[in-house]
């Protein structure tokens, strides 16, 4: 009885064996389970999981990166158009004798000032 017993028992170890290989290997979702279970158990991390922290790091420094432009971009165009309008009131001004060089300078100091304090 003992001896049927552990025949029973390694038959069944070897069908469940023979399944799960046949699922690993056929069956992404199986084999990202069996990963994710070997991970947990064990901590040992699998290719497809390192890779997968390696895009996602990847993704965050691309949206970090996105951020940033983002953030210098609309920093120059309000500079910009600060100075723009400067410049028209300073060209405006200009064919006036006196008070067109003193608007110029003034601009010029204003734009400086602006520029040491960015």
């Amino acid at each position: 009885m003992l001896r049927w017993l552990k025949r029973l028992a390694i038959l069944m170890i070897m069908i469940v064996l023979l399944i799960s290989n046949t699922l690993a290997l056929t069956s992404s979702a199986f084999n990202g389970l069996l990963c994710g279970i070997l991970a947990g158990a064990t901590g040992i991390k699998s290719l497809s999981l390192i890779q997968n922290e390696a895009l996602q790091n990847s993704r965050n420094a691309i949206e970090r990166q996105k951020a940033a432009v983002q953030r210098i971009g609309s920093r120059l165009k309000a500079r910009t158009i600060k100075i723009a309008s400067r410049e028209a009131v300073s060209n405006a001004f200009s064919w006036i004798p006196f008070a067109g060089t003193g608007v110029a300078i003034a601009v010029a100091v204003i734009e400086l000032r602006d520029l040491l304090k960015a």
